[in-house]
This record gives C-alpha cells, sequence and structure tokens, in this order.
C-alpha cells in the first residue's frame, strides 16, 4: 500500500515488478502519486484516495486491474494519464462513484470497463475499448465524456435499471 501525505507528489520512477505470486498496489494517501516507468507486476492498482498519475514512456504503466474509487465518502479518486498507452490493452478498469478516470487528451485502450457511479473523461483524446462496459446499480450516475471508440469488434453494453436501493 502507498499512502502518500495530503500535499505533494511522490515519484515512483524504477520499474515495479513481482517474482513468486501476483502482487498490487493500493493508494490509500491524499497526495499525488506519479508512476514513470512500464511497470510489469501484474495485480490489481486499486485507487481509494488521492491521485495516481501515469506518465510512463514506454506505456504499460499499469499492467493488470485497475480500480478507481472505492465507492465510499465524499473524497476524490482520480487516475490521470499524462501520456498516452499507459495501461495494458486487455487490463479491465473498474470505477466506483467516487473515481474518475481522466485521460487527460491523451488515448488508450483498455479491456473492459465496469462502472458504479464514477465518471471517465478524455479530453481530446480517446478512450478504446477491447470489451464491454457494464453499469451497475449506483445513487449516481456513471458517465462517460468525451470520445470513446469501440475497438474492432462489436461491443455490448450493459446498463442497469435505476438507483441503487
Amino acid at each position: 500500500m502507498i499512502a502518500n501525505g495530503t500535499t505533494g507528489t511522490f515519484t515512483i520512477a524504477g520499474i515495479i515488478s513481482q517474482s513468486g505470486g501476483t502482487y498490487g498496489i493500493t493508494l490509500a494517501g491524499t497526495g499525488t502519486v506519479v508512476f514513470s516507468a512500464a511497470n510489469t507486476y501484474t495485480g490489481a492498482t486499486t485507487v481509494n484516495a488521492g491521485t495516481l498519475q501515469l506518465n510512463s514512456a514506454l506505456g504499460n504503466s499499469i499492467a493488470g486491474t485497475l480500480v478507481v474509487g472505492d465507492g465510499a465518502g465524499a473524497g476524490s479518486d482520480i487516475v490521470q494519464l499524462l501520456l498516452s498507452n499507459q495501461i495494458s490493452d486487455t487490463a479491465p478498469v473498474t470505477i466506483y462513484d467516487t473515481g474518475l478516470f481522466n485521460l487527460n487528451g491523451f488515448s488508450d485502450t483498455i479491456g473492459s470497463l465496469a462502472m458504479t457511479g464514477g465518471s471517465v473523461t478524455t479530453g481530446l483524446g480517446a478512450l478504446t475499448l477491447g470489451g464491454n462496459v457494464t453499469s451497475y446499480a449506483d445513487a449516481n450516475s456513471a458517465t462517460i465524456s468525451g470520445n470513446l471508440a469501440l475497438g474492432s469488434a462489436t461491443r455490448t453494453f450493459t446498463i442497469a435499471d435505476g438507483a441503487a436501493g
């Protein structure tokens, strides 16, 4: 777990890898953490608080599952691209109602997209889907704003009916 302070930026410039298992990373602080290498760990990356900025010149800062938001509280949990192609093309992305996936004008391809509230915004960039989109019922609407590309296949959008009870 990375728990950055309430201010400032913590940059991880080296490759984060794993050995002998599958390990993930959870961000739990309210500051900003920057991944600036092509990481090879394949466990989940979870942003429960604060901001994770992805800035690898070689791409693929995230090789495994990406979870943005914890759905709890009034905080903001943000993943922001600083360059294109930061997430593995097959990685599933899940966004909860406190989460924002901000492509920041850059482009990326992901696997499937699941949303329980939360937001995706692309700016001038584009989010290309490598899988389907599922939206689950929540008191807050799930929104995708900007440019969404369906990739080279037919995609299914499964949208829950109504707000959560």
